[in-house]
């Protein structure tokens, strides 16, 4: 039951393009001036006047000239999977360093062509960006040469940041004692993506300032709860959907400022107690009924057309303090801003088509930047101006063009420096070419990218067979680098209280379950175990990757729709399409409901 309810979501939520659904809202603002077919797709999509104003307005000037960006031939969301492809968070292997031969966990694998250091060689003195740099040829095709450098120039295996203990994380920033956390900042921390601010959270997707968590998804400011969607300021709750300021409620949705309530009926304090210890008794069996009752119990709950907090004149959804931003998600103090997508640190201002961009001005086609002002087509630029078409630069750079891991650089192409005069005169040129090339005015070519399709974040988002991806111009890797097992595999207790012995728990340390799902071996770490135990948690029987899988599923996808208020009628922009089956209110209604 539980399967199949997901299922029938997870394909509406990933409705295909051109579907009776699939209508994406188009800004009210200004009128469609082109109509174009996605060079990537086929689908036809629309430019608008205030993307041609936005692009007239950053297209940069060189040597007197200014140089236009032309609209871009991939569609939205086609031009979003091509950056997203650069980025892989949670495919982590074992690899020797290019410089120190010492074996370490990297994001690129063995097989990987290209020039991988570990951590402590990258940051080093023993290299000098500026030894692989090139000459410009006007006889080859510019981003041809950048991919040359690309593989030459080394590359960190990692990027871990600042942390203490967290040699099994990826893109995590001031850490302590996390394990399989991804792109995150916390304590004791494990099996999570986007943790922020979090201590002792298990499990979690697109959590904040949260404490002693388990599988919370878009959660902010809880304690001691688990299950929990959609809720903030909650606290001794377990299986709770868009639920603030709660404390002690069970199985419940579209609460506010209450306690005590079981399967959304108020109760005496006592009585309440009394049914918890009956429903929650730490079996796994008992887990999993519950869990498929969850899943109904969200799928029948009211839903708000979008999830924006302290915003003004704003869509998109997951939006915290933004203003005069449009198809914008999962962002944090933005303005003026237009299809920007995970950028939850520092303040970003004017940018369109960004993704992990945040604490920038100015910025098209970025991803994973910062903060980093008026640039475009670049990737994992850190503290940076005026680049195009770099990749991993860190440290003050500015005015960089096809650059590879330069660190304070100043007037730099292809690694190479230049005076402020040359560096104006040659890439003026360099841009007629790709011009010619018909490569300026888009995101760095998917035949660059390290990664292949199975391997980023691409896929999370937006699944794909290999076929589907082949058909899209990405590469897919079908290697499997993850731990083998041949013997006799553990078969966990059905209920936590059994691992209160000693030996039951050393047996179950020392062996290897194996995922009902996907049949492939993972282990349970002693961390793991101990927050197990304190929570009255079952041990899982799905290993992280299948239970990263179904947590994405909860998740709507980054489109916008037209969908009627199903109170009043009324017309909405929300990122549920008309055929969900969710009852989705607009913000009056739902206001109305709640109070």
């Amino acid at each position: 039951m539980r399967h199949v309810i997901r299922k029938k979501l997870y394909e509406k939520v990933y409705c295909p393009k051109g579907a009776p659904s699939g209508r994406i809202l188009l800004p009210e603002s200004g009128f469609m001036s082109e109509q174009k077919k996605c060079k990537q797709c086929g689908e036809q999509f629309s430019v608008d006047n205030e993307t041609l104003e936005f692009l007239k307005r950053i297209s940069p000037t060189f040597d007197g000239r200014k140089i236009n960006i032309a609209s871009n031939k991939f569609c939205e969301e086609c031009r979003h999977i091509r950056r997203m492809i650069w980025r892989n968070e949670t495919h982590l292997y074992k690899r020797k360093c290019d410089l120190c031969s010492n074996e370490f966990l990297s994001m690129f694998s063995p097989d990987n062509p290209h020039t991988v250091y570990c951590l402590k060689c990258w940051w080093s003195d023993k290299w000098d960006w500026r030894d692989y740099a090139l000459d410009y040829d006007p006889n080859k095709r510019f981003l041809n040469q950048v991919k040359e450098l690309y593989l030459k120039v080394p590359q960190p295996g990692m990027t871990v940041t600042n942390s203490q203990n967290c040699d099994f994380c990826s893109n995590a920033v001031d850490s302590k004692n996390c394990y399989m956390m991804f792109s995150g900042r916390g304590e004791d921390c494990l099996y999570g993506r986007k943790v922020v601010d979090c201590r002792d959270a298990v499990d979690t997707l697109f959590t904040s300032n949260s404490e002693n968590c388990y599988e919370t998804i878009f959660c902010d400011n809880c304690y001691s709860s688990k299950y929990l969607h959609e809720c903030r300021n909650c606290s001794n709750c377990a299986f709770l959907y868009d639920c603030v300021d709660c404390t002690d409620c069970f199985m419940s949705s579209n609460l506010r400022n209450t306690s005590y309530v079981f399967q959304n009926k108020q109760l005496a304090e006592k009585e309440y107690f009394t049914k918890l210890n009956e429903e929650w008794n730490g079996s796994r069996l008992k887990t999993d009924e519950l869990y498929d009752e969850f899943t109904e119990l969200i799928t029948n709950s009211i839903h708000r057309e979008n999830r924006n907090y302290k915003c003004e004149d704003c869509t998109g959804d997951h939006l915290t303090e933004c203003k005069n931003c449009s198809e914008c998600f999962e962002v944090l103090r933005a303005e003026n801003c237009r299809r920007m997508y995970d950028s939850m640190g520092a303040p970003s201002a004017d940018c369109m088509d960004c993704d992990h961009t945040p604490g920038g001005e100015l910025n098209y086609e970025t991803s994973s930047c910062y903060p980093i002002w008026n640039s475009a087509f670049s990737l994992l630029v850190y503290d940076g101006k005026d680049a195009y078409y770099s990749i991993n630069c860190f440290n003050d750079n500015n005015s960089i063009f096809g650059c590879v891991s330069t660190k304070h650089a100043d007037h730099v192409i292809l690694n190479k420096e230049y005076s402020q005069e040359e560096y104006g005169k040659i890439v003026p040129e360099i841009i007629d070419s790709m011009i010619k090339d018909d490569d300026w005015g888009k995101f760095l070519p998917p035949e660059m990218c390290p990664f292949s399709y199975n391997e980023s974040i691409a896929n999370d988002y937006w699944p794909k067979t290999k076929g589907e991806a082949a058909k899209m111009g990405f590469s897919w890797n079908d290697k499997d680098y993850g731990m083998h097992f041949e013997g006799d595999f553990y078969n966990p207790k059905d209920n936590i209280s059994e691992y209160n012995n000693k030996g039951v728990r050393e047996k179950l340390l020392s062996g290897v379950l194996k995922c009902v799902r996907s049949g492939k071996p993972f282990k349970i770490i002693p961390q793991e175990l101990a927050f197990y135990i304190k929570n009255n948690i079952p041990i899982p029987r799905i290993g992280y990757f299948e239970r990263h899988k179904e947590r994405m599923k909860f998740r709507n996808p980054r489109k916008l729709f037209l969908h009627k208020c199903d109170s009043c009628r009324k017309e909405i922009h929300t990122s549920y399409a008309s055929d969900r089956p969710e009852k989705v209110y607009c913000e009056s209604c739902y206001q109305k409901e709640l109070i």
